[in-house]
């Protein structure tokens, strides 16, 4: 997840600016973004970065 690897990789001067970009995508109304990001945080956290690929590949769809 991209939000996962820029939130440990930003410099100290852009987190402010990157909570920012992070709300705005978590409560985007529009659901490819916002439904769908949410959905792929929540497979990530919970099964992982390489299963919920997996998953993806083989169903087109996120674990649940």
């Amino acid at each position: 997840m991209a939000d996962m690897w820029l939130e440990a990789k930003r410099p100290h001067y852009e987190s402010k600016l990157w909570v920012f970009f992070k709300f705005k995508i978590e409560q985007n109304t529009i659901p490819a973004y916002g439904d769908g990001f949410r959905a792929a945080r929540r497979a990530v956290y919970k099964y992982g970065l390489q299963q919920t690929l997996q998953h993806i590949r083989t169903t087109g769809n996120f674990p649940f």
